[in-house]
């Protein structure tokens, strides 16, 4: 593959400008090998060790991979920590529709049976931590000046070890973004009282701290615990969520915490709806039917209330109104309810879901950039998914209440060639007005930032 030649000569010309040892040679044997081009060497006595070596090559990339980036890097580079997850790449903030759509094509033709998974047993954070941490890259002013003023708020909580701050700049600036995506929704509107919940909380954000000092391997690791370091950035974090006595730094983050949850809520949400409707098929993750603002394992291992989840699913059955459940969002009713409603959608249809063409849909109005639309058809059937994204961006500075009929006014998608007779959404149960092929998504929008037209 032209990509992977392309790899492995990066890599070699990387490795011959680190190598300060004699015989940088070695690599363009090691080449040789890897890219079969042998010349000679493949009719040697030993061209099976050959064709070994590269094949165990292969197979230790894997766990290189794992343990210097993802296990290492993931725990240094904190520029955006939801970036950070297994088979991330923490330089790519996101892609376009257009290149979205792309991806979803190629998907529904080569790979329409991959797994869809947004989290797993292995996940750095949980899915919906990581919604709420997205927000963060469309308020980076308001974010940048929330953590400069919390770092001057939090110096009286800071240590010294061995003449060094503890935390490091670098760690505390991780240290808020757990916060942000792991804060209980529960808490967003009061501060925790003292008592178990609370050191549950704490014990959990000390367990994190640990395991995150060390993977980094800067500070302190596995082989080698710097005890006292790991100590004060524990208590750190445990002082950060104190309220046992006044706290300056709870003031001052909840609110601008409750309002990064709110438009992670629609993310998740948004998120959920691709999942279950997107070519591949799409995997549940125990614990994740509800808010997972899980951090890593043994974290996201926790027991699940699976009676509970039971008995709430028969509660949701029957819901014709969605406007309590987003009132009340906070509780995790809201994404269970979806989840209950898209499974029924494909069960009902499972050749459209599982084989079914993906076709994108443009967008037009003067909030298309906040809009995805695309078509899943076999012929027979024909689904039309229309979802919102960049919420913060879009709401700006209002109240954080779910009005999306305004905000995607004049906004409209063209479904002529495609869902034409597409007359309801199928998670609301609403009627829709097609316009002569045209559909208003602030109509689709009035009570959820989802539609799935059937």
């Amino acid at each position: 593959m032209p990509e992977d030649l392309r790899d492995i000569d990066w890599a070699i010309s990387q490795a011959k400008k680190r190598w300060r040892a004699p015989g940088p040679e070695i690599f363009d044997f090691i080449r040789q090998v890897l890219v079969a081009e042998h010349k000679g060497l493949l009719g040697l006595p030993r061209r099976a060790e050959l064709l070994r070596f590269a094949m165990k090559f292969q197979q230790y990339t894997g766990p290189v991979t794992a343990k210097s980036l993802e296990d290492t890097a993931f725990y240094r580079y904190h520029r955006l920590i939801s970036l950070n997850e297994v088979g991330g790449d923490s330089r790519q903030f996101g892609i376009s529709v257009a290149a979205f759509h792309r991806t979803n094509e190629e998907r529904a033709r080569t790979w329409p049976h991959s797994m869809l998974a947004t989290a797993t047993h292995d996940t750095k954070r949980g899915e919906d931590a990581r919604a709420r941490i997205n927000v963060l890259s469309e308020k980076h002013g308001a974010w940048a000046e929330r953590v400069a003023r919390w770092s001057v708020l939090n110096r009286s909580r800071r240590s010294e070890i061995d003449g060094r701050r503890a935390p490091s700049r670098n760690d505390e600036y991780l240290f808020y973004q757990v916060l942000v995506g792991a804060w209980p929704a529960e808490w967003l509107s009061r501060k925790p009282a003292p008592g178990p919940a609370l050191e549950t909380f704490q014990d959990r954000l000390r367990r994190y701290t640990v395991k995150a000092l060390r993977e980094a391997k800067t500070r302190s690791s596995w082989s080698r615990p710097n005890e006292p370091y790991e100590a004060a950035c524990a208590r750190f974090m445990a002082d950060l969520v104190d309220t046992s006595r006044p706290n300056l730094f709870l003031d001052d983050f909840l609110p601008f915490a409750a309002r990064v949850a709110f438009f992670g809520m629609l993310n998740s949400l948004v998120q959920t709806t691709l999942k279950l409707t997107c070519p591949g098929v799409p995997d549940l993750y125990r614990g994740s039917e509800l808010w997972d603002l899980s951090l890593v394992d043994p974290d996201n291992r926790r027991p699940v209330d699976f009676d509970g989840c039971v008995s709430l699913l028969a509660a949701l059955e029957t819901v014709r109104d969605w406007q309590p459940l987003l009132e009340h969002w906070a509780d995790g009713h809201i994404k269970l309810a979806l989840i209950r409603r898209l499974l029924a959608i494909r069960h009902d249809r499972p050749q459209l879901f599982t084989y079914g063409t993906y076709i994108p849909i443009e967008v037009r109005g003067p909030a298309a950039e906040h809009t995805i639309a695309f078509a899943r058809s076999d012929g027979a059937q024909v689904a039309v998914i229309v979802v919102g994204r960049l919420f913060a961006r879009l709401w700006g500075d209002a109240d954080t209440i779910f009005d999306g009929g305004h905000r995607w006014a004049e906004t409209e998608i063209a479904i002529d060639d495609v869902g034409a007779q597409c007359r309801h959404d199928a998670v609301t149960g609403h009627a829709v007005d097609t316009r002569n092929g045209r559909l208003a998504v602030g109509e689709l929008f009035a009570q959820l930032p989802v539609a799935v037209l059937m």
